[in-house]
């Protein structure tokens, strides 16, 4: 019976923690091997493997908790939880961790995070989605599957966390894997599914067509605007549980 945080998933090992703050390096070699588009270069990962490896253990033993940040700094606290939760699925890739082609990978992954066994699914629900309110934070998080939004080519910032959010939503628009037309109907990814709810109750979106509109690019409005404006005629698409690499 699962009664933990931590319980019923498979665990991923954490490498030592350096001693140094290794966020600059990660964020640069995060920047070498994601695309503009969001496909990562799992070789080149895999091949050179240090900078995300010391930013996950890093991220093991420091934090908002073990640190004592402060409770209203909700922007620093959030863009560090978006970032461990991203290099986590990557180390999860490097690492060799399975993945279910049918659905969202990693969701039970346990993995050490600020002095704590967490899972990744209920650290996502009961430490970001219910704290923070920020339905935008869905799109800021990639799963090594191709159904998921594209992984952040550099670490989120406290400072540029709204703009960069509504950014990266726009990226997913972008990217063709959130939404496509088909005919007179719109076909969603089911990544977006889940959290539907989430933008009605803290965006006033009711339908995923609210969701997108506001954060289509510019080249795409003739194309899903048109769809997306009035009825909200939609239908959600199968899992793309390929790898989002290149």
């Amino acid at each position: 019976m699962c009664v933990s945080l931590a319980a019923c998933g498979p665990s991923l090992p954490t490498p030592p923690s350096p001693d140094t703050d290794p966020t600059l390096a990660w964020n640069l070699r995060l920047g070498q091997v994601v695309s503009p588009q969001g496909y990562v270069d799992y070789a080149s990962l895999r091949a050179d493997p240090a900078a995300l490896a010391d930013f996950v253990g890093w991220a093991a033993a420091h934090g908002p908790e073990s640190e004592k940040w402060r409770l209203t700094d909700d922007n620093r606290r959030l863009a560090w939880s978006l970032n461990v939760l991203n290099a986590t699925v990557l180390w999860a890739v490097v690492q060799g961790v399975e993945r279910p082609p049918d659905r969202r990978p990693y969701t039970q992954l346990r993995f050490s995070f600020d002095d704590e066994v967490v899972r990744y699914d209920r650290y996502l629900s009961d430490r970001v989605v219910a704290i923070y309110d920020e339905p935008l934070a869905i799109a800021a998080l990639g799963c090594a599957a191709r159904a998921c939004p594209p992984v952040p080519a550099r670490l989120f910032e406290k400072a540029n966390l709204d703009k960069d959010l509504a950014a990266q939503m726009t990226r997913w628009i972008a990217s063709g894997r959130l939404v496509r037309a088909s005919g007179d109907q719109l076909i969603f990814s089911p990544a977006l599914r889940p959290w539907v709810a989430l933008f009605g109750r803290h965006a006033g979106a009711a339908t995923p067509c609210d969701i997108v509109a506001p954060y289509v690019p510019a080249p795409m409005a003739s194309s899903l605007l048109p769809l997306l404006d009035g009825e909200c005629r939609f239908t959600w698409g199968a899992w793309d549980g390929a790898l989002d690499g290149e």
